[in-house]
């Protein structure tokens, strides 16, 4: 695969219609950072809302398809910040949540829920591990995504994107 290939890859979610297979612009998406270039679809967006799910870290496609792609440091403490008071039911919401139910993001029979606080023990461990590892998160000087910017620029995540996706097209 090329870099342009991964550039423009985005990862399926188990829900029918959630997703698309190539990213492509959603201009009604609730986040205007991300509605030239999308994995999601903009019904699927408001799902996730309606039911506490942080769109940002899906609806990019740059870093979808990457594995332990870089996010910056002080982007990972602010999502922390804004959740660890808040409630879950699971640490890897990939792997651990239930995906067949009419909920999106529904519990698994038998778990407990509890703040983020008591299933992860940092910020660091928050982010690296909520999206079953897709994130890692590094120091602010280094290159690395953030969640917000001004979007009458240019998305500050596509060159970190570019840079990993052609890492990864050349192994």
């Amino acid at each position: 695969m090329t870099a342009d290939d991964y550039m423009s890859m985005c990862i399926t979610l188990p829900i029918e219609g959630a997703s698309k297979t190539v990213a492509s612009p959603e201009p009604d998406l609730e986040c205007p950072s991300f509605r030239e270039k999308s994995c999601c679809n903009t019904n699927s967006t408001a799902d996730f809302l309606e039911n506490h799910v942080w769109e940002l870290m899906y609806e990019h496609p740059d870093f979808d398809h990457l594995d332990q792609a870089p996010i910056c440091a002080s982007q990972c403490e602010e999502w922390w910040d804004a959740c660890k008071e808040e409630y879950t039911c699971h640490r890897n919401w990939i792997t651990d949540m239930d995906w067949g139910g009419e909920e999106i993001n529904s519990c698994k029979e038998g778990s407990v829920c509890k703040k983020y606080k008591e299933f992860y023990s940092s910020a660091a461990d928050f982010c690296n591990t909520i999206w079953h590892n897709a994130y890692k998160v590094v120091p602010d000087s280094e290159p690395c995504m953030v969640f917000t910017f001004d979007t009458s620029k240019p998305n500050p995540n596509t060159a970190v994107a570019q840079a990993a996706a052609e890492e990864k097209a050349t192994k």
